[in-house]
């Protein structure tokens, strides 16, 4: 995280808590320009993609051999892939399902694990835009 993010993730709060505190609202607390750059950052932040370290190698791997495996993954595949257990990769994929880039898409049988799959949206990410 840079300095920058800190800053703002530090700041968001404590100004939001400061203009309930006054019963006004963040603009009419911030000169123009302070506001209009605050909600461009805060704007930035909201749009900007990114993943943790496993979730950015998981979600690579996934996209690089989706054909192969008819996109219905293993954790325990994927992490003998890429080097990671497969509970590692477990809970990453929780956090990539939770954004929208990762589905389950079944179990093969009652006691088999999880499959998952790439969503569309996971499919068409451009990972060497995103952060780590």
């Amino acid at each position: 995280m840079t300095g920058r993010e800190s800053l703002v993730l530090e700041l968001e709060p404590i100004l939001d808590d400061y203009a309930e505190y006054l019963g006004e609202s963040v603009s009419e607390i911030l000169s123009d320009e302070a506001y209009r750059y605050w909600v461009k950052i805060l704007d930035e932040k909201k749009n900007r993609i990114s993943f943790t370290e496993y979730g950015k190698q998981i979600l690579s791997f996934m996209q690089e051999h989706r054909l192969d495996y008819y996109n219905s993954f293993l954790a325990k595949m994927v992490g003998e892939e890429i080097n990671l257990s497969s509970r590692t990769v477990s809970r990453a994929m929780l956090r990539l399902i939770s954004d929208g880039y990762v589905e389950r898409v079944g179990k093969r049988g009652p006691n088999d694990p999880v499959l998952y799959g790439l969503t569309e949206k996971g499919k068409n990410v451009c990972l060497q835009e995103a952060e780590t």
